[in-house]
């Protein structure tokens, strides 16, 4: 199959990115010719079934404005390609606001979200650009299909755009690499470890996380929090008061988080808005059992045994009380194991 990939920034730079850059390296190691059509290129590594196509540079600010031009690269880029041999067929998958492709990705929630705030707040030109462009992304094309990855952002596609009829796959979740993810077995007597995995520690839920962690220590002893990935002086004076009475651990941003990850006993997510939460997955695959908030799009993954999702109007009695039975009852689901090219050959059943 020849494939085209089109995203701003390629490699392993973010979620998004992170997610296309593994879906591409796994079509290419089946033997799938892939062309990559992006804006920045951020990897070294040569392929022999990837060509990068890369138009350097800054995109113009602001958003609305970068992804116009993007499109429209992508537009003439494409042209270009089809032009140099007419008989090949090119399946196109996009991860951005464009206008020219088969597939169309969603890793986050839809602009058309924005529906539901009041009049005054969508009167302006950024708010008119951005509903155009989403508009053409799903629904430029009578076969263009639109590929959610979590089953919080399908239902938010099929509420916003089921007028539209537009057609609309199951989710493809990302994938895990296993690598590095083994659980660690601690001795007897080792402190139990709960995790709180986030750079954007406010949005991912901390301050409850911590309250959490507080009500579960008056009835639970030898109880480490550790916190991974958070700027360390951006919560100093939120966890300070905490660690007066608590065993708290700040870890700030630490390039290999999987060397900890295994280490947990417990990762605690409750998330205020998550599309998805790669960390969620990495703790199933590691054997880790996850607590998380029903704002999670990797909520659909957390199937019985592998740990408990909750509602935020839920109190702190009922958070703490399910987080005692999970570090004392651990993961006892099924292991969870979803590689890239899983990931991979979903993409392409659908370009059959």
């Amino acid at each position: 199959m020849n494939i085209i990939q089109l995203v701003r920034d390629y490699g392993p730079v973010g979620g998004m990115e992170g997610y296309v850059w593994n879906v591409t390296r796994a079509m290419a190691e089946m033997g799938h010719s892939v062309i990559v059509i992006c804006n920045q290129n951020h990897c070294d590594e040569n392929s022999e079934n990837i060509e990068i196509y890369e138009f350097h540079g800054k995109l113009k600010k602001p958003r609305w404005l970068q992804a116009v031009l993007f499109s429209n690269r992508c537009s003439e880029k494409i042209d270009e390609i089809r032009k140099l041999d007419t008989e090949k067929k090119w399946t196109i998958f996009s991860h951005e606001r464009t206008s020219c492709h088969d597939f169309a990705t969603f890793h986050g929630p839809p602009f058309a979200t924005t529906r539901e705030k009041p009049f005054w707040e969508k009167l302006s030109l950024r708010h008119f650009m951005n509903v155009r462009l989403e508009q053409n992304q799903v629904c430029w094309s009578e076969t263009c299909t639109v590929i959610p990855v979590s089953v919080h952002i399908k239902s938010m596609l099929e509420k916003f755009y089921t007028d539209e009829g537009i057609q609309l796959t199951d989710p493809i979740v990302p994938g895990v690499d296993p690598q590095g993810l083994a659980k660690i077995e601690k001795a007897e007597g080792d402190n139990k470890v709960i995790g709180f995995v986030g750079k954007e520690w406010k949005r991912k839920g901390l301050i409850f996380a911590l309250d959490v962690f507080q009500e579960l220590s008056k009835t639970c002893s030898e109880l480490e929090f550790w916190i991974i990935g958070a700027d360390e002086k951006a919560i100093f004076s939120l966890v300070e008061p905490y660690k007066k009475s608590l065993n708290i651990k700040t870890w700030g941003y630490v390039e290999n988080r999987l060397a900890l990850f295994n280490q947990l006993d417990l990762l605690i997510h409750p998330a205020k808005a998550e599309p998805f939460g790669m960390i969620i997955t990495e703790a199933l695959t590691a054997g880790v059992p996850v607590l998380i908030s029903d704002n999670c799009g990797a909520k659909s993954e957390v199937t019985q045994g592998r740990g408990k999702v909750m509602s935020l109007n839920d109190d702190l009695e009922n958070w703490s009380a399910t987080a005692a039975k999970l570090l004392k009852e651990g993961n006892t689901g099924d292991p969870y194991a979803r590689n890239w090219n899983v990931v991979a050959q979903e993409y392409l059943k659908l370009a059959e």
